[in-house]
């Protein structure tokens, strides 16, 4: 027996499983609202029928993330419970190469444990939000972390990361770049080397991109990408700018915390030694920028994917500049973490079981063929789902097009397997180079349709253009009302 529970610890097959419980339930105890995860789902269940990214969907980032989806979609089934097994893998494949870090860094293994499932908590908002870009790109990050923290800061190696970085999400792949320069710049003594180095760097990335920049050419999805992921950052950045002070705060105690590391790894006075120095540099160099991922929505999942580099970093220089010293009883130390896993198992275990009180009041779909199968959905909400898709399919078949403008665009256009483009998403933001005007533009050429817009100006959803939606009040005749939508007839 004992044998196998070492064999078990070896591979670390206890700490994968219990992860994979912790997510799930996570996951899972989400019901169906119009959120990131539907708003991910919807691009990537459209692409699995046939749409391409940028053409016909307003995608703002690069495109790995959706065609990891598009893929799995298609091999296990359009629906979103598969879109939940991806956020599952997601998480897992990260929080094990955090783990794996980890253990490079020589942090014991009971350690390494507690920080991983403490970090499982501090994420628990995140994992909830569902499958995203946003985490996924943190994934070759801490690869390259993995790697410079081995020494091995081979630039073709590095750069081919970045890239991969960069077609999960641009600007991302952006900063990192930054910190991978930052990281050349103090860690080699020789200027040529240094220069050197960076040159490999950008002639490999600047090769990657240009195929994939031929990719898009041959698809005939170049003006579109330029126009989404690229033109219409401005806009975002200008309109988006959102804050909470619980996050803003999270966010000034790190940078805090990093300053006074940069202040004791370069205190003459302070004996340090010297490779705990080194990877202290080098978790500055990645972390710091990547702390720019908080801009511009300064909410609490931003600032938690933005620290993790830098708090990965924290825990590793506390460890081996304080708690080492200490010379903490290690079984004391033991029964404390195996506490706070349990009380985190039990917790998360009661919270997801907690549903089955308020189970009267969500409707399972149970359809694998339905894209909502394998997610709970509020009665009301499913009704109003019903509702609606009915009112489109009864128009649609008198020759009248609906367009739902509206966060919640695309759980009815989602459900009805059709694609309304900037009309499914239509945030500041996500309009491309033309922004709200453009949108304006494209109601303005709309012949024989109805559009619907919230009635209570208090349910709009902060990112959509009030601009849009005064010109659709201003110009089109009001014919009544459907749930919670007004209805706006244009006939021309």
């Amino acid at each position: 027996m004992k044998k196998i529970i070492n064999k078990i610890k070896e591979k670390d097959i206890d700490v994968i499983l219990m992860l994979i419980y912790i997510i799930s339930l996570i996951t899972f105890q989400y019901a169906l609202e119009a959120v990131d995860e539907m708003w991910n789902f919807a691009n990537v269940f459209k692409m699995a029928n046939g749409y391409r990214i940028y053409t016909d969907l307003n995608a703002i980032v690069t495109p790995i993330f959706f065609y990891i989806g598009k893929i799995l979609l298609s091999i296990l089934g359009k629906n979103y419970f598969i879109f939940r097994i991806y956020n599952i893998i997601i998480y897992l494949v990260l929080f094990m190469l955090i783990f794996n870090l980890l253990k490079q860094l020589k942090i014991e293994r009971r350690r390494r444990i507690a920080v991983i499932f403490v970090l499982c908590y501090i994420l628990k908002g995140v994992i909830l939000t569902g499958a995203n870009y946003n985490i996924l790109v943190i994934i070759p990050i801490i690869m390259i972390l993995i790697l410079l923290t081995r020494k091995n800061d081979n630039p073709m190696i590095l750069s081919t990361l970045n890239m991969i970085t960069f077609l999960i999400k641009q600007n991302v792949g952006a900063y990192l770049a930054i910190g991978i320069f930052i990281y050349y710049f103090i860690n080699k003594n020789n200027i040529k080397e240094k220069i050197k180095n960076i040159v490999i760097f950008l002639i490999i990335f600047l090769s990657e991109a240009t195929m994939f920049l031929t990719i898009l050419v041959v698809n005939n999805s170049l003006d579109g990408f330029i126009n989404y992921a690229i033109l219409s950052i401005c806009e975002f950045g200008r309109f988006n700018i959102n804050g909470e002070i619980c996050a803003v705060s999270y966010l000034i105690i790190v940078i805090i915390l990093d300053i006074i590391q940069i202040y004791l790894i370069n205190n003459q006075n302070i004996s340090i030694n010297q490779e705990i120095k080194d990877n202290t540099k080098t978790f500055l160099s990645i972390g710091i920028p990547m702390l720019l991922m908080s801009y511009p929505i300064f909410n609490y999942a931003h600032v938690a994917i933005a620290v993790l580099v830098s708090e990965i970093g924290i825990v590793y220089f506390i460890n081996n500049t304080l708690i080492d010293e200490l010379k903490i009883n290690a079984k004391k130390e033991k029964m404390i973490y195996i506490c706070f896993i349990i009380i985190l198992i039990i917790k998360v275990t009661s919270e997801s079981m907690n549903i089955i009180k308020y189970i009267d009041e969500f409707y399972y779909t149970k359809d694998f063929n339905s894209p909502y199968f394998g997610v709970l959905i509020k009665k009301e909400r499913y009704q109003n789902l019903k509702r609606i898709t009915a009112y489109i399919r009864k128009n649609n078949e008198n020759g009248t097009e609906v367009k739902v403008l509206s966060a919640d665009a695309g759980l009815y256009s989602t459900y009805l397997c059709k694609n309304n483009k900037n009309f499914d998403l239509p945030f500041l933001g996500n309009l491309g180079k033309d922004g709200e005007e453009g949108l304006i533009q494209e109601i303005q050429q709309l012949k024989n349709t109805k559009i619907l817009i919230k009635t209570n100006e208090e349910d709009v959803f902060w990112q959509e253009s009030k601009k849009v939606r005064k010109y659709i009040k201003d110009n089109y005749e009001k014919e009544g009302t459907i749930e919670d939508f007004d209805i706006y007839n244009i006939q021309k």
